[in-house]
């Protein structure tokens, strides 16, 4: 049978496929489960072969097993069958469409070309032959710890998280806790299990057990959902998962709405985000409102969410493309009050955007005790102030140009042609200008249009009402160009600064990469700091005692500076300006702690 198989499916060039039987506990059924998979396909007519397999001293997987081929085990050097071994080279020289190999945590005898068994497989996979193999919870090496703490036993064999998740299918073999008990006494879970100890046993161990390897599965599971979503292109949400999205924004009250979407999240045990959209119009808001915004950001960070600062031109747009990336369903956002009875809120537009969002709408608490006092912030004068005015300056010079040109020409030109040519000027200083100088562009050429050719000339009121229906289409065709020149140059200038901050980190980690000692990697830093944000900067390391020093000897020079330093660097909190520990102090304290160290 095997040689009649088609040329595919001994292809090497593509990598194997790799079926994982997960279970929460020994003795949970994962082998008869693999066993059972592996004779369906059997019986479809693929080859399958059983590189190795645990007989855990059971019959019935003996008699479960029978019919497959198996590899013999290698010969260990006295000549004899190295039990519950796999034999590499043998499955490699074979080459089987799909081979069974228990226990992926197994650690390989001295002197096998692999250390684990693991990378037995991984190889067998690069070969382009499939895998069915099983482990238990206890092996992942992310949880080999917690499940340790659980039972009390060590587990020394494990498989890296990044090798499991790489799995193209993993079957949770789920058992209860009081069904496997049973199994235990009527003697069903292998005796080499059994004697691991009694606190793997215990009811209130398996069901922890079995809770860690449901919720392990499930992460799994969302993964291979996000890859079927992304691979057929679905935008649909699909509410697969327990998520949240905060809507912060710059209006009185939005502390209220971050605490309300957190104790939501902790009643629903769910994970949620706070999303802050920067427009073009938020951009423009005065010092004091975009500073209590950001610590209405960095309170949603102290409650527990994971924030997100976006940029676009419109809210709810951006927050629904957002939010369908991420598979979230349910907005959770202030109550805005209706502009006018055709107004809509941010809640009518995201509900708009599809029946698959639930919007939930927490009511402001405007001035209530709960609100965040936003650091003392000074609007400092636009240094585009200036060149704001000379671009208006320069638009009513284009149109007064234009109109006199026009005027000009006279009669050579129809009153359509005249109508053209101030939408021209219209589209160029809006390229040019931006968006307010084109909606001031649209206005006077609109009246020029009006007073200057259309009859009765010189007079603002024409000779026949079908041009007040040629002087809204050009002040609508202004207006609309103005505001799509606008958006676009908000985007460039956003695109541009990230291009720049980019290009900055990147040259800054190439100088780094050619520096050798600590000393020259703190100065260098401190350099580039100071001169990207135009501060005074000063790094401190802690020395063989824990306190702080300076390398570069730019440390504090106020002992009270220094005291400040050291309580953030230990309680890994940052304190000093902007914060709510030491506000008044001058220098913001920003402890960089690794997980380590």
């Amino acid at each position: 049978m095997a040689e009649a198989l088609p040329q595919a499916a001994r292809d090497v060039s593509r990598r194997g496929k790799l079926k994982i039987f997960f279970g929460a506990f020994p003795g949970a059924g994962k082998t008869d489960a693999m066993l059972a998979a592996a004779r369906r396909l059997k019986e479809a007519g693929h080859d399958v072969v059983i590189g190795v397999l645990d007989m855990h001293g059971r019959g019935d997987v003996a008699t479960a097993s029978a019919g497959f081929e198996v590899i013999p085990a290698p010969r260990t050097p006295e000549g004899k069958p190295a039990a519950c071994e796999l034999d590499l080279d043998a499955v490699l020289a074979r080459r089987p469409q799909v081979v069974l190999i228990d226990d992926l945590a197994h650690s390989n005898p001295p002197g096998c070309r692999h250390p684990k068994r693991w990378n037995d497989v991984d190889e067998l996979l690069a070969n382009g032959i499939d895998v069915f193999t099983t482990i238990s919870v206890q092996h992942l090496e992310s949880l080999n710890d917690v499940v340790a703490g659980i039972t009390g036993i060590p587990e020394r064999e494990t498989v890296p998280d990044t090798f499991f998740d790489t799995a193209e299918e993993t079957v949770m073999v789920d058992m209860s806790a009081d069904e496997l008990l049973l199994r235990l006494r009527e003697g069903k879970v292998p005796t080499a299990h059994v004697a691991e100890g009694e606190k793997v046993f215990r009811k209130g161990s398996l069901l922890a057990l079995r809770e860690i390897a449901l919720r392990r599965t499930a992460d799994v599971v969302e993964d291979e959902v996000v890859k079927y979503r992304t691979a057929e292109k679905i935008a649909a949400t699909w509410k697969t998962q327990g998520r949240m999205l905060c809507c912060v924004g710059p209006d009185p009250g939005t502390e209220h709405v971050v605490r309300s979407a957190a104790r939501l999240a902790s009643h629903l045990d769910e994970e949620w985000t706070a999303v802050y959209v920067e427009t073009p119009r938020l951009q423009r808001l005065p010092a004091q409102d975009r500073a209590r915004t950001l610590q209405v950001v960095s309170l949603a960070r102290e409650l527990g969410a994971r924030t997100v600062i976006l940029t676009g031109n419109s809210v709810a747009e951006t927050v629904v493309d957002y939010a369908r990336s991420e598979n979230i369903s349910t907005f959770v956002l202030g109550r805005a009050k209706r502009r006018g009875p055709f107004g809509r809120t941010l809640a009518d537009k995201i509900g708009a955007a599809g029946d698959d969002f639930d919007v939930v709408e927490i009511g402001h608490r405007e001035g209530d005790a709960d609100a965040i006092a936003a650091p003392s912030f000074k609007d400092a004068p636009d240094p585009r102030r200036g060149e704001k005015r000379v671009r208006y300056a320069w638009t009513v010079l284009a149109c007064v140009a234009t109109t006199m040109v026009l005027f000009a020409l006279g009669r050579a030109l129809d009153l359509a042609n005249f109508a053209m040519v101030y939408t021209l000027i219209v589209l160029l200083v809006a390229l040019r200008w931006g968006r307010g100088p084109a909606i001031v562009a649209a206005v006077l050429n609109v009246v020029a249009f009006d007073f200057f050719f259309v009859p009765p000339r010189f007079t603002l009121l024409p000779e026949h009402p079908n041009h007040f229906v040629t002087f809204a289409v050009m002040l609508i065709v202004g207006v609309i160009i103005g505001q799509l020149a606008g958006n676009i140059r908000f985007q460039a200038r956003v695109a541009s600064h990230r291009e720049r901050r980019a290009r900055t980190l990147y040259e800054f980690a190439q100088d780094l990469a050619k520096l050798q000692t600590t000393s020259e990697v703190i100065e260098k830093t401190e350099d580039f700091m100071s001169r990207r944000f135009g501060a005074r900067v000063a790094v401190l390391v802690p020395d063989v005692t824990g306190s702080l020093v300076s390398p570069t000897a730019r440390g504090m020079n106020n002992p009270f500076d220094s005291t400040t330093a050291q309580w953030a660097f230990d309680q890994a909190q940052q304190a000093g300006a902007g914060t709510d520990t030491l506000a008044g102090n001058e220098y913001l304290f920003l402890p960089l702690r690794s997980p380590i160290g």
